[in-house]
């Protein structure tokens, strides 16, 4: 298991914060979740609550968010019809409209 704990992406975010409190925007890498299987529903909340976390420490600053391959389930399989991508959307959307 190769991914750091929730509180160094914490850490990252208020270091971010404090050397540019307002940026343009921010570009979220995506990989969200844990690199290791698991429920669909885990990948979905993974990635909601990593967006959130962003929305929190920067209100304002619009995120594009680039897919992952663990972003998916099943990992690394993705149509771009998949109903998949429509969830992501919905997340995005809710997050960007403070919902």
């Amino acid at each position: 298991m190769c991914d750091p704990p929730m509180w160094t992406h914490d850490s990252a975010l208020a270091a971010m914060k404090s050397i540019d409190p307002s940026p343009a925007f921010i570009l979220h890498g995506g990989d969200a979740y844990p690199h290791a299987d698991g429920k669909a529903t885990d990948v979905i909340l993974s990635v909601y609550n990593s967006t959130h976390k962003i929305r929190e420490f920067f209100p304002n600053t619009p995120v594009i968010y680039a897919l992952g391959n663990h972003d998916v389930h099943p990992c690394h399989c993705i149509l771009p019809s998949s109903e998949w991508l429509k969830n992501l959307a919905e997340i995005a959307l809710r997050d960007i409209l403070n919902e």
